[in-house]
């Protein structure tokens, strides 16, 4: 299928071909390609509101797709621990001894911060696009303040 639309570049012309690595981006290299067909620059994926968010999607698959590891092998709870290093405070109710992940991050704390990171998001997100917006309305509601 020549002189096809490019959704990708190095990729054919194919809506398959297109449909496959969409699928295998990440959320966020999503919104990225989003931002480029849409034709307005996305904050680079290294910026801090790209690392909240990539935080909270490690933290969300984690939790999602948790899978225990021995004391001497937590690699990739470690990870998320370190991701969210600053973020959120550790669950009051959780012993210090207890590891910190996955129990140490059930918490009001992380919700809200959760909540937080994903209206800050999509408020930048539809601001920079040009989208109209569907949470501005409600944006107090999830300020820090509230």
């Amino acid at each position: 299928m020549s002189g096809g639309l490019k959704l990708f570049s190095g990729v054919g012309t194919s809506a398959d071909d297109a449909r496959n690595k969409y699928r295998r981006m990440s959320p966020l290299e999503r919104y990225k390609y989003a931002s480029e067909l849409l034709d307005f620059e996305f904050p680079a994926l290294g910026s801090p509101l790209c690392q909240q968010i990539k935080a909270l999607i490690e933290l969300r698959n984690g939790l999602t797709h948790f899978k225990p590891e021995w004391d001497t092998e937590r690699v990739s709870h470690a990870k998320v621990k370190e991701l969210l290093r600053g973020k959120i405070d550790r669950s009051p109710f959780l012993p210090p001894t207890e590891s910190l992940f996955p129990l140490g991050w059930v918490s009001h704390n992380c919700a809200a911060w959760a909540v937080r990171s994903t209206v800050r998001f999509i408020l930048e997100f539809e601001r920079l696009s040009g989208v109209e917006g569907r949470l501005e309305t409600f944006g107090d509601r999830f300020s820090d303040d509230g």
